[in-house]
C-alpha cells in the first residue's frame, strides 16, 4: 500500500507532463505558491540549499497567476533566489546549473542592471568552464551593454 507522497510520483516524464497539463494554469500557480511557502518556511541551517527549487516554484507561481501584483512579487522572489542559486552552483562547481541561473537572471525583468551585469559575467565564466567558448562573447557583449547603461 502506498502513501500520499507516492501519489505524486510518476514513472515516465510524459505521464508527469500530461498530468501537469491537466491542471488549469491558475491552479498550478496556486500549488507552486504553496510549495514555495512551505519550502521557504522549512528550518534549515543552509537556506541556499533550496535556492534553485525556490526560484523554480516562484517562477511557476508567477506564470499562471492573473494577479499582476502577485506575478511581480513572485518574479522578484524568483530573481532573488536565482542569484543565490547561481552563486551556490558556481561555488559547488555545478557549472551547468550556474549557467542556467545566469541566463534566467539575464532574461528577468525583475532584476536591476548591476545584477544582470554580474550574471552576464558569470555566464561567460561558466560557458568557458563548460567548454562552450562560442557563447562567451555573447555574455561579454551583454555585460558590456549593461555596464554602459
Amino acid at each position: 500500500m502506498g502513501n500520499a507522497e507516492n501519489a505524486y510520483l510518476f514513472r515516465h516524464a510524459m505521464m508527469r507532463a500530461a498530468a501537469y497539463d491537466l491542471q488549469p494554469p491558475v491552479e498550478r500557480s496556486e500549488l507552486h505558491t504553496h510549495a514555495y511557502a512551505i519550502i521557504e518556511a522549512l528550518p534549515h541551517p543552509d537556506p541556499d540549499a533550496f535556492a534553485y527549487e525556490l526560484a523554480g516554484h516562484a517562477r511557476d507561481a508567477a506564470v499562471g497567476t492573473p494577479d499582476i501584483a502577485r506575478r511581480r512579487e513572485m518574479s522578484e522572489r524568483e530573481a532573488r533566489w536565482l542569484g543565490r542559486a547561481m552563486q551556490r552552483a558556481r561555488n559547488n562547481s555545478n557549472f551547468r546549473m550556474a549557467l542556467e541561473c545566469a541566463e534566467r537572471v539575464l532574461n528577468s525583468e525583475s532584476v536591476d542592471a548591476a545584477t544582470r551585469h554580474g550574471a552576464a559575467l558569470l555566464g561567460a565564466e561558466m560557458s568557458a568552464a563548460l567548454g562552450e567558448f562560442a557563447r562567451v562573447p555573447e555574455f561579454l557583449t551583454s555585460a558590456e551593454k549593461l555596464h554602459e547603461g
